[in-house]
């Protein structure tokens, strides 16, 4: 399970992600997919039986994108992503991307990768970063250049300060209190790790 999140009323398992499921002992309710990369044998055999959403291989967006499409149709009050990419940097990348895609970016959307959690912070919002005393924090530029305040941070970003994409600007930075970021131009990936 994830650390301090009570359990998830609707489960969706992109593809593989339901033999990650599995493992953790959630009952899955959507399985939405080209399951290419699924234990179909395990699918199959599933005593709760999910529903399946089966999915071309050819296709313009990827099996996630098409759960953020479904999902926001629903509108929910939390999602949690559980991401690993399938071991692979450009889905890594694309999927960290996604929550930050202007399709989803209203969405309360966090995803965890490893022991990192990641969400985005569109214009014009405030994000506090319920995170403890000494856990990291990058701050990443998506789309435009980016404009922020923090604060709770050792080395605090001021609406002054631009921040390009691609840059290393937002980098390793370290909480020191209460955390938060507000964004007033450009959209924003933060990704806090545990020290």
């Amino acid at each position: 399970m994830i650390p301090d999140c009570p359990m998830p009323s609707l489960v969706l398992a992109v593809d593989r992600g339901f033999d990650h499921a599995h493992a953790l002992d959630l009952s899955v309710d959507l399985v939405i997919g080209d399951l290419d990369s699924v234990d179909k044998v395990a699918l199959l055999k599933s005593s709760t039986k999910p529903l399946i959403e089966s999915l071309p291989t050819d296709k313009d967006a990827s099996d996630l994108e098409h759960a953020l499409r479904f999902a926001s149709m629903l509108e929910p009050k939390r999602i949690e992503i559980l991401s690993g990419g399938n071991g692979r940097l450009d889905h890594l990348l694309v999927s960290t991307l996604l929550i930050a895609n202007s399709n989803y970016l209203h969405l309360p959307i966090t995803a965890h990768v490893a022991g990192s959690k990641v969400f985005a912070v569109p214009h014009g919002e405030i994000r506090t970063i319920n995170e403890p005393v000494g856990n990291l924090v990058s701050i990443i530029t998506v789309g435009p250049d980016l404009r922020c305040t923090t604060k709770g941070l050792r080395w605090n970003l001021s609406d002054d300060t631009i921040v390009k994409p691609g840059s290393s600007h937002g980098l390793s930075n370290e909480i020191t209190g209460d955390a938060s970021i507000r964004v007033s131009r450009g959209s924003a990936i933060v990704i806090v790790t545990a020290a």
